[in-house]
């Protein structure tokens, strides 16, 4: 009921504000000389975060004058605090929370540029802040129209990089221009020798991300101890390396028999992950944000994806890298 009404208030305050100050503004009043300060918008999962960075790296070969600054969720900036094509950070726990606190920093902007389609709050506060234009990914349905500059085409048929990209294509009024597709997550030489310390010398490396947020795209936990003995009998010098967060450390004991598999859930701290999935030979993984992020280092993956769409969120780049194993719904 609470989160009804939140949404219900910013929306009547968004509408009130247009009506008052005629925001945000059509595309063909915008001149791109004009545009001084951008914010992009990506604040969602982790790999549907990372899934922006192309997105943004076009944003910043558009504009390369001007200032960039990102909303993400405090939890994720960590991972891409190295992002070369954005100039700061802005935080945002999503929903309607803390809308107050980002009003005066929306004020500044002269352009809003929001990567996702599953949250209306910086688009309504974009209106809120009377940002002159403001485009949104993948909208499917009226109920934002009002508060955007132009409606940006869902095309369900291509990846998610593409369906992000189509925000600056819009922008551009240029639906065919192509942009670098590939995954922007540079890497930190001291998080390189993080993982180096952290993974030592056996030979090959190879990675389970048996956890997600979502439980329904989860392989089984004793599959996983399988296929980890059949891999140790087969490849004797081979050491595997369980991946997860805190929470996921006791679940993943069950796995840990053995000298040759080590638990890391915990143990890695979200600014090193990149550094050490690329020091993997290989990395096993359900559908879930490392997957993406060995996807943007190169480590070659297998994918297990249920129940969602490969086509929209699996590989993407270096397809002879990685092997996808998909189960048909119902599952």
């Amino acid at each position: 009921m609470l989160k009804a009404f939140k949404r219900h208030f910013w929306r009547t305050l968004a509408l009130a504000s247009k009506k008052r100050s005629h925001v945000p503004l059509p595309l063909d009043a915008l001149k791109s000389k004009e545009i001084k300060r951008i914010l992009v918008v990506s604040c969602t999962a982790l790999g549907d975060t990372l899934l922006s960075t192309p997105a943004i790296r076009a944003t910043r070969e558009v504009f390369p004058g001007a200032e960039i600054l990102w909303l993400v969720k405090p939890v994720f900036a960590p991972l891409f605090q190295n992002n070369p094509h954005v100039d700061g950070f802005l935080y945002y726990q999503g929903g309607f929370k803390g809308l107050v606190r980002l009003l005066p920093a929306f004020k500044r902007f002269d352009l809003v540029l929001s990567f996702h389609d599953s949250d209306e709050g910086p688009v309504v506060l974009a209106t809120v802040a009377k940002v002159p234009f403001v485009l949104r990914s993948g909208l499917r349905d009226e109920r934002y129209r009002p508060f955007l500059s132009a409606r940006v085409p869902y095309r369900e048929e291509v990846h998610a990089i593409e369906q992000r990209l189509d925000v600056v294509r819009t922008l551009l009024n240029a639906p065919r221009a192509r942009f670098d597709t590939r995954l922007v997550l540079p890497l930190a030489p001291e998080s390189l020798l993080f993982a180096d310390k952290l993974l030592g010398e056996g030979r090959p490396r190879i990675g389970f991300q048996c956890r997600a947020s979502n439980p329904y795209c989860e392989w089984p936990l004793e599959r996983f101890g399988v296929l980890a003995d059949l891999l140790l009998s087969r490849f004797p010098q081979a050491h595997i390396f369980l991946l997860g967060g805190p929470k996921d450390r006791k679940a993943l004991d069950t796995l840990a028999g053995s000298s040759r598999v080590s638990n890391l859930a915990g143990r890695v701290p979200l600014r090193h992950l990149g550094a050490v999935i690329r020091g993997l030979d290989l990395l096993v993984t359900i559908d879930t944000g490392p997957m993406h992020v060995a996807f943007a280092v190169g480590t070659p993956t297998v994918c297990l994806f249920v129940p969602s769409e490969v086509r929209h969120t699996g590989p993407y780049q270096d397809l002879e890298r990685h092997r996808v194993i998909r189960k048909e719904r119902p599952c």
